[in-house]
């Protein structure tokens, strides 16, 4: 689509402050997109590959895709012991020194030969 507006040269600025078809730049730095004004907020916001984004579990900026990657490798994200009938929910940073310590973490008896 395009803009039908038609006005007096007195009304043109006030209508390129509401026309939904102005040109804009994306306001996220390093990105050179030029987009409707209609369409520049969703993509700035989501499929910007220069979007800023702060995880929810540390506060941490990034851009576009690698906050997913990010998140998924938190050290601060929190998970619940893989450990039945622990229940304890740890960060992602801590869980190994959890279950080091967990009372029921799963081990094996030392000694050889021992089959229990």
């Amino acid at each position: 689509g395009r803009c039908e507006w038609r006005g007096e040269v007195s009304e043109y600025a006030e209508h390129l402050e509401e026309c939904e078809y102005e040109p804009v730049a994306c306001p996220n730095a390093g990105c050179a997109k030029l987009l409707l004004k209609s369409e520049v907020d969703g993509h700035a916001r989501g499929t910007c590959a220069h979007r800023l984004s702060r995880c929810a579990h540390c506060a941490k900026p990034f851009k576009g895709a690698g906050l997913e990657k990010h998140e998924a490798r938190c050290p601060d994200a929190l998970l619940s012991c893989p450990n039945g009938g622990c229940g304890v929910t740890v960060a992602r940073g801590s869980l190994v020194a959890h279950r080091e310590l967990c009372g029921m973490e799963e081990v094996g008896c030392p000694c050889p030969g021992c089959e229990e």
